[in-house]
């Protein structure tokens, strides 16, 4: 634990360095104990990198600790940071926000995942952050080299309709009353334009024994193959399609991501988890790296 008290007003940065693998976790504290954050960038070797903005004369607490047994010593740099302002504008009649502008460190990457506008617009979502005020596309995270407008980006959504399409097939909801509840459809607001995720969606079939199996959507109520691509669109319906328990199909295909544990020279263990899924054949995969 570092007790700190700033002798100026703005943003700190705290900086690890030759943690050796720790991977520490990191919180900021104020006199009283009460946690101010705990979002920091994990780094290569299992450093870290974590900012705030702290007043003058106050005191606070930076904890860090690790879930190995082994004591670590921390070596942690702490300095003030240039700073630069972020405007933000919701780029959108009606839409509305509490914070219109904020410090940021320069040369950091600042998290916006704390900083979303409201609408009481029906059929749009908020979706990012960008630099041009006509993008279409947003992001979360950007990095302040100087004074800088980020633009709102918004998307405009329909409702899709899910149909379970099977007797005992079923969506779970936990209703108003706190009681669980099994549904023959379920709708969500999508972003009009996106591809459906097929599996993001899918229905429940635990009261039918196993005996057949969920591959997929068709906006077919008696189809026999699932559509290979369906995009959002407002007011799409879309029907639950269901194959034999065990019974082949040219096009879904099972994958499987084996699982493996090494040893680094620390003695830290790595996993490698083993995934099976069904997947609809030619349906594009992206694997994460096994870290």
């Amino acid at each position: 634990t570092y007790q700190f008290v700033p002798d100026e007003d703005g943003i700190y940065i705290f900086n690890s360095a030759d943690l050796s693998g720790a991977y520490p976790k990191v919180a900021l504290y104020d006199k009283d104990m009460k946690m101010l954050s705990d979002a920091c960038t994990q780094l290569y070797g299992g450093n870290f990198l974590f900012q705030h903005e702290l007043k003058k004369g106050v005191t606070y607490y930076f904890v860090i600790s690790n879930n190995k047994q082994s004591a670590y010593a921390y070596p942690v740099k702490i300095v003030k940071a240039a700073t630069a302002v972020v405007t933000f504008d919701v780029n959108r009649a009606g839409a509305t926000m509490d914070v219109t502008s904020q410090n940021a460190a320069i040369g950091f990457t600042m998290n916006l995942n704390g900083f979303q506008p409201t609408t009481t617009e029906e059929k749009v979502q908020f979706a990012g952050w960008s630099r041009e005020k006509d993008s279409e596309s947003g992001e979360y995270y950007t990095t302040i080299t100087e004074d800088t407008t980020l633009y709102a980006v918004w998307k405009t959504t329909g409702t899709v309709t899910f149909h379970a399409n099977h007797e005992g097939a079923y969506f779970g909801s936990w209703g108003d009353n706190g009681e669980y509840q099994q549904n023959e459809t379920r709708s969500e607001n999508l972003v009009v334009g996106n591809k459906i995720d097929t599996w993001q969606y899918s229905p429940s079939w635990e009261n039918i024994d196993g005996q057949i199996e969920f591959v997929g959507w068709s906006t077919d109520q008696n189809a026999e193959k699932p559509d290979s691509e369906i995009i959002v669109s407002d007011g799409l319906e879309l029907y639950a399609v269901w194959k034999a328990a065990g019974e082949s199909s040219e096009e879904v295909t099972l994958l499987t991501l084996d699982q493996k544990v090494s040893v680094v020279s620390d003695g830290t263990y790595v996993w490698y988890w083993k995934l099976t899924t069904h997947i609809i054949t030619g349906q594009e995969i992206i694997a994460a790296h096994p870290d």
